[in-house]
């Protein structure tokens, strides 16, 4: 593997830093103590061998991926795509990440994009479930998978809603 392409590990950084991997972790993430001067050093050190946090092993740790699903029918109508810029809109001032899936009205392809994204561990989803779709939001509900329905109903689903004016 090539230099250029080699990915700096926070060992790397405790060991130019001199201090333990631990602390280079405490003072990165920003948990636990470590002394101001200790993290500027850490902190100087990561940016000059250009350090980039493993966000998929931090976030297997945390349980969290500060990402959600939204699961809309058809992304060129435009009232979807305002959808999808509102969603964004809100996720981004969390931190979150957005997964945007088209389903043309499909209800297998919805359900395999609900599947998928629980796989890479979304933490919740707006859906606006594909005309007919929706059965498999019952199991997203039993499962205590977190969801939100956008502009349709799914008969006897109770679940909270948003609809438009």
């Amino acid at each position: 593997m090539s230099s250029i392409n080699k990915r700096i590990t926070i060992k790397e950084v405790a060991k130019e830093a001199k201090v333990s991997p631990s602390t280079v972790g405490r003072a990165i993430g920003g948990y636990g103590y470590v002394s101001g001067q200790t993290r500027r050093k850490i902190l100087k050190t990561a940016k000059k061998l250009n350090y980039h946090p493993n966000l998929l092993a931090s976030n297997f740790r945390r349980q969290k991926t500060h990402t959600i699903g939204l699961i809309i029918p058809d992304i060129t109508n435009p009232f979807f795509t305002t959808v999808a810029r509102g969603v964004e809109d809100q996720a981004r001032k969390k931190q979150f990440k957005v997964f945007v899936c088209s389903t043309d009205e499909d209800p297998d392809i919805e359900k395999e994009y609900i599947d998928d994204l629980i796989q890479r561990r979304v933490e919740g989803f707006v859906i606006a479930p594909s005309t007919g779709g929706g059965k498999h939001l019952f199991n997203l509900q039993s499962d205590k998978i977190k969801f939100v329905v956008v502009d349709r109903e799914v008969k006897n689903l109770k679940a909270d809603t948003v609809h438009s004016d």
